[in-house]
């Protein structure tokens, strides 16, 4: 039906509860036809870890697991401060922040600051005590060091002023808000890709419209307009997902959206 990207990358720290998290994701995500890219399955043996941490610093859709171990792994910090080189970072990742991510206190945002500092400065002095000659690749370790120092602040303020919700909401509802921002997001990308600029406003404004408070009664009926041929999903699914849906079928059709728009403007007006 469709043939916008299905791709969607996952930034994680190995081990423990981001592990099992990325795990639980990956498997729920996939159900619904995302393709999850995540280093275990597409590396492979002898790929390169650092084109593959390039590759997710591009990423037009990032799942970014924050954990406390995630904030001090040089591969993790990697990642974001890619994601954030990239730009549009707000709009390009869906973090989920553990319990143990101290970014919520300004006191404990300085303490990944300082352990940043202390691993760059560590290294520095290793490094005085060798030849110059020998400190191949040792200098990329020490920039990214600076980067991680320098950008560590900024990017913790950024993920804690991101409404990420409850790790354990994500997981009872089977991460079904995480999956309808992603869709908003690839839809989005499709959009302004394949139709005018004119289309994409007019589409978000729709989207926006059905997920925005429209009573249960009047999706229902704009629902069974629409939809004769049952593609969206029953009421026993999120109304996101279900609005989500309705978009996608409606996109591809002669005057799909403005219709859809049509009839919720004369059901809302008259509801009132």
């Amino acid at each position: 039906m469709d043939t916008y990207e299905t791709k969607v990358y996952i930034s994680y720290a190995w081990g423990g509860e981001s592990e099992e998290f990325a795990n639980k994701i990956d498997h729920s995500l996939q159900q619904r036809g995302i393709t999850i890219i995540r280093d275990k399955r597409a590396l492979g043996f002898k790929g390169s870890i650092q084109k593959f941490m390039e590759e997710i610093g591009k990423g037009n859709s990032v799942i970014v697991i924050v954990s406390d171990k995630y904030l001090r792994s040089p591969n993790c910090m990697f990642e974001l401060v890619e994601i954030a080189k990239n730009k549009q970072v707000r709009d390009r990742i869906f973090p989920i922040v553990l319990s143990d991510a101290n970014i919520y206190d300004p006191i404990k945002r300085i303490e990944y600051v300082k352990y940043w500092e202390d691993k760059r400065q560590e290294l520095a002095s290793a490094i005085k005590s060798l030849d110059p000659a020998n400190l191949q690749g040792i200098r990329e370790d020490m920039d990214n060091y600076d980067r991680f120092r320098a950008e560590i602040s900024g990017l913790a303020s950024t993920l804690k002023d991101i409404n990420t919700l409850n790790p354990k909401i994500h997981q009872d509802s089977n991460f079904s808000e995480l999956y309808a921002k992603i869709e908003e997001r690839r839809r989005g990308i499709h959009i302004s890709e394949n139709t005018s600029p004119s289309s994409d406003s007019e589409t978000d404004e729709v989207l926006h419209k059905l997920l925005s408070g429209l009573p249960t009664a009047l999706f229902e009926r704009i629902i069974f307009k629409f939809d004769k041929s049952g593609i969206v999903p029953g009421p026993e699914a999120a109304q996101s997902k279900r609005a989500i849906e309705l978009i996608k079928f409606l996109h591809i059709q002669e005057n799909g959206i403005a219709k859809l728009n049509d009839e919720i403007e004369k059901f809302t007006g008259d509801h009132k």
